[in-house]
């Protein structure tokens, strides 16, 4: 509705107006406790709930009453779905052999998994998928910051290294031939993690990863816009872990 004499532009002129970032995440009040989400016998959250709106939480829960198992252990198959399990729900099993040659996919989490491709070769190697042969080739693990560099990587985190190392699993056993960019941003920040999604539709990833997700908070859109707005790239968010709270 705006015109020359509202907008102060001369007549006939197109405008835009972009919203003004709200305030900066450190400047975020501190969120009211949350209410506890009670979770079964022997399984418990990987990461700490946030603290304060704008920062992220990883989605995984850990089993803590199973049977763990370290390196390969031949003729035994760990408890729980494979990538043939995967494949056959979504109607994948006869193209997994052939499709995702040449494609990207990316998975963005925070902080760094230093033991992220050698655990995923592990990983590869139990349920007899092909080995990676190539620091670039399928099924390898690319590692950069969100500035897409691959040094300085940000500060090891133990339960984020937990998340990303179920996340390169599932996109490996999905799509064993599909070559992984992991980004690693500096923290679980949206400001970071929204950098680091960034980053990767700019090397070419055309599928991102991002699992975690945080509270709603005042301005959120304005985010959304700058961090997740990629036509022709498929951003899958994490969601439904939880179910639903009334």
């Amino acid at each position: 509705l705006a015109s020359a004499g509202l907008s102060g532009a001369p007549a006939g002129a197109a405008t835009r107006h972009r919203p003004a970032p709200p305030a900066p995440f450190s400047a975020q009040p501190p969120l009211a406790a949350p209410r506890a989400q009670q979770l079964p016998r022997g399984v418990h959250r990987v990461c700490p709930v946030p603290s304060r709106a704008g920062q992220m939480e990883c989605m995984s829960l850990m089993l803590t009453d199973t049977t763990h198992y370290l390196g390969v252990v031949r003729h035994a198959t760990p408890a729980g779905y494979g990538p043939s399990d995967l494949q056959s729900a979504y109607n994948l099993a006869a193209a997994a052999a052939s499709r995702g040659v040449g494609e990207t996919v990316a998975v963005v989490d925070a902080y760094n998994d230093p033991n992220a491709a050698a655990d995923l070769a592990v990983y590869r190697a139990q349920f007899g998928l092909p080995p990676c042969k190539t620091s670039t080739g399928a099924g390898c693990v690319t590692t950069v910051n969100q500035q897409g560099q691959p040094s300085p990587l940000p500060a090891a985190d133990k339960a984020w290294a937990a998340e990303i190392a179920v996340d390169l699993e599932m996109v490996s056993a999905i799509c064993p031939n599909c070559h992984i960019l992991l980004v690693e941003a500096d923290t679980n920040g949206l400001g970071d993690l929204g950098a680091a999604d960034n980053t990767a539709v700019s090397m070419g990833a055309k599928f991102v990863s991002d699992s975690w997700n945080g509270v709603e908070f005042p301005g959120e859109s304005y985010y959304d816009n700058v961090y997740f707005n990629h036509p022709g790239t498929a951003i899958a968010v994490a969601a439904g872990d939880a179910g639903y709270a009334t």
